[in-house]
């Protein structure tokens, strides 16, 4: 097979670093890249010096590779590059590469830091017919789609998260697209919050297609990392903690505390780390040689995802006034 051009902007931690995070597993970009071994390492790009000394220190074999500027990516028809930049950037860095001719670019989560900006870049990436996907890595993470084909048939969904609606909260919503479908409405809990941004813990109630609600508990100040789902079925329940990094299934058990009545039981928890960064890597290589349709989270997919945090502003701004949600299909 091939070697596929790659083009890694953006080399903070999840661009090129994250190297002790979990063993031997890749948790960055670069680390996949390197990992599979079927990539053509370019252009490894950042502004921040320090960042590329670190990267230089890394990896030295990769010294020539590194730069400041994106006019040094050069050409890179039917390669791929990955934005790794804050989600402000990646309009105005999607714009820029464009002209390099890139076969697929992978942004890191979310899309854009709006949805304007979001369908801008879509937009562009359309009519440039370059494929886009955004790393939602769970799509790619062995145990959790293992689990994924294991899922109860959900009654109602409980998620708590932090750290804004632009990261965790996003995840979520992600995993509950991915594993639901399609999502019809949402409604922002609570009194009118003026002042909310894509930083925000909100909490908001989101209505799927498939008949359910799922509610969102976003808690800021806490002392530690809130990222979890609940999910409740009619004859199971799968909670998924710290991100997945936890997968704990509940069975019934009859008479379990009291004669006659049937409650939960743990029947299996699995624990383990959460990439997906391997697989990811796989799969596009494998794509890029025309092996294989590339599944993950594509451009409607992340533009869904970004309406659903847009809904979640506008409704909290506005009383918790319900939004609808069009699909992009």
């Amino acid at each position: 097979m091939d070697l596929v051009p790659l083009c890694i902007i953006g080399l903070g931690r999840v661009g090129a670093g994250n190297l002790t995070l979990a063993g031997d597993l890749p948790m960055s970009h670069l680390a996949a890249a390197t990992d599979h071994g079927g990539y053509d390492i370019v252009r490894l790009i950042d502004k921040d010096r320090k960042s590329r000394e670190r990267v230089q220190h890394e990896n030295e074999n990769l010294r020539n590779c590194i730069s400041s500027d994106l006019v040094e990516i050069g050409e890179l028809k039917g390669g791929v590059v990955v934005i790794a930049t804050p989600s402000d950037t990646h309009a105005t860095v999607v714009e820029e590469i464009i002209a390099a001719g890139p076969a697929l670019v992978i942004l890191e989560k979310p899309l854009a830091d709006n949805l304007e900006a979001a369908q801008k870049i879509v937009s562009m990436l359309q009519k440039a017919k370059i494929q886009v996907r955004v790393n939602f890595h769970r799509r790619f993470d062995p145990r959790i789609q293992k689990w994924r084909a294991e899922r109860p048939m959900a009654k109602a969904i409980t998620c708590h998260y932090g750290k804004g609606l632009g990261n965790y909260a996003s995840h979520l919503i992600d995993l509950l697209m991915d594993w639901y479908g399609d999502v019809e409405s949402v409604c922002a809990l609570g009194p009118s919050k003026p002042d909310v941004s894509p930083e925000s813990n909100l909490s908001f109630g989101i209505r799927m297609a498939a008949g359910f609600d799922a509610v969102f508990h976003g808690l800021g100040g806490l002392e530690y990392d809130l990222c979890e789902m609940d999910i409740q079925g009619d004859s199971s329940q799968l909670v998924l903690r710290a991100g997945g990094a936890e997968i704990v299934a509940f069975t019934p058990e009859p008479d379990r505390h009291y004669q006659g009545y049937t409650h939960l039981a743990e029947h299996e928890c699995d624990r383990g780390p959460v990439s997906g960064f391997r697989e990811l890597y796989g799969a596009v290589h494998r794509h890029m040689n025309n092996e294989e349709p590339l599944g993950g989270c594509n451009g409607d997919a992340a533009l869904i995802n970004m309406q659903v945090l847009d809904a979640a502003l506008v409704s909290a701004q506005n009383g918790g006034r319900t939004i609808a949600i069009a699909q992009h299909h």
